[in-house]
């Protein structure tokens, strides 16, 4: 499956969560590996990301949420998977 942000993904509904590593937020917004990960943390106990692999390293999330409203908008446009 190719990754979320660099090419397509399949319907939510045929595969499985893609996600993030703590990595690429600290990447992006350009802190600290612990500022990324209370950011992270503070996004889980509000719910807004669920766990997408169950390793103790390298962690993966998914904001389902943001997955759906993607996979939806793709869907109005007409495109497919």
């Amino acid at each position: 499956m190719p990754n979320v942000l660099t090419g397509p993904r399949p319907p939510a509904a045929d595969r499985n969560p893609a996600g993030f590593a703590v990595g690429w937020v600290q990447d992006q917004a350009r802190v600290s590996q612990p500022a990324a990960q209370r950011a992270v943390d503070q996004l889980l106990e509000a719910g807004g990301l669920t766990p997408a692999s169950a390793n103790r390293r390298n962690r993966v999330w998914v904001a389902e949420d943001v997955i759906t409203a993607l996979d939806d908008f793709a869907a109005r446009l007409g495109r497919r998977a």
